[in-house]
């Protein structure tokens, strides 16, 4: 009876007996290769997902030291007194300001304030020319306080369009303490 199991050629084991020895390690090779490859791609889907979290830990760790760089400046601005309540209330006045008045089509690349006796903007931007004009046109005449201190446009040439430019802008807040 058992040789009836292994010599029916109807049945899937005597189908694979009666192959030629060639195609028999063929077929046993690519079904060792399906068991072997299910493991192994797990291992480079884990390995992926490990990579993306250090890549993950490691913006998260820039991150903190870059908010504890912005804590200590902070920190020590205080500690010097250059940072008063009426300053730091008018520097909001600025910053919602900006906010308000920027111009869609107007990409800020950076903004950053350097607090001295008088703080400093300084803004790097690209856009229109417009639309920078307009931003600094608005921000002077809703705030008397402001003064600029440098300017540098420059035509983008990377874009393919003609009329971008990158602009540096450095404003001054004129604020007397009483």
């Amino acid at each position: 009876m058992n040789k009836k199991i292994w010599n029916n050629p109807y049945n899937l084991m005597g189908k694979f007996i009666s192959l030629s020895t060639a195609k028999q390690h063929i077929l046993l090779s690519v079904i060792m290769m399906f068991f072997i490859y299910l493991p192994f791609n797990n291992y480079l889907s884990k390995n992926q997902e490990i990579i993306l979290l250090k890549e993950d830990i490691v913006l998260k760790q820039k991150q903190i030291v870059h908010q504890q760089k912005l804590l200590y400046a902070l920190q020590n601005i205080t500690d010097n007194k250059l940072l008063t309540p009426k300053l730091t209330s008018h520097i909001s006045t600025v910053n919602n300001q900006l906010k308000r008045l920027l111009p869609t089509k107007l990409n800020i690349h950076s903004t950053h304030w350097e607090y001295q006796k008088k703080p400093i903007l300084t803004l790097n931007m690209k856009g229109y020319f417009t639309d920078i004009n307009q931003l600094i046109s608005d921000l002077f005449n809703e705030n008397k306080n402001i003064d600029l201190l440098f300017i540098k446009i420059n035509k983008n040439n990377d874009d393919n369009d003609d009329i971008s430019v990158e602009s540096e802008i450095s404003l001054q807040l004129n604020i007397t303490e009483n």
